[in-house]
């Protein structure tokens, strides 16, 4: 069995993650908040800490991201990108588009799973790279 996206055939490691996710009676319906996590890339790179920012409308939502700026030559510290995306039981997909700052406009498609209530584990890619992600629901401080 190969898993593609959008005619992208993963690689044996990241098809192995996809397939060890387990599944979860977790309903898809609360997911709005705020979510920290870090991406990996397939290749030796360092993860990238990212904030997503979700609202939620029904089985659909958009929100927003910020991470810090790991191009090879940074001009700004972060990068920001707007969110939108679905969900369909445990099953999250999004696009994230980068909104130009220091010239990055390209879009970042997700694929993942709600894995627990606080959880979100898949894949991603664009084109040439390809890698991994996992989000936890930041916890709501008590006042």
């Amino acid at each position: 069995m190969m898993l593609t996206k959008r005619g992208k055939i993963f690689t044996p490691a990241i098809l192995a993650t996809f397939l060890s996710w387990g599944t979860s009676s977790v309903l898809a319906e609360s997911i709005g908040g705020t979510w920290d996590g870090h991406y990996y890339y397939s290749d030796p790179r360092e993860p990238v800490p990212f904030t997503l920012e979700i609202n939620v409308h029904e089985a659909a939502f958009a929100g927003k991201t910020s991470e810090p700026n790991t191009t090879e030559n940074p001009t700004t510290p972060h990068l920001y990108a707007a969110v939108k995306g679905t969900v369909s039981g445990q099953a999250v997909s999004f696009e994230k588009t980068y909104d130009g700052t220091d010239g990055q406009t390209h879009t970042v498609y997700y694929e993942g799973r709600i894995v627990a209530p606080d959880k979100i584990e898949g894949i991603w890619d664009f084109g040439r790279l390809e890698g991994t992600f996992e989000l936890s629901r930041r916890e709501i401080a008590e006042l």
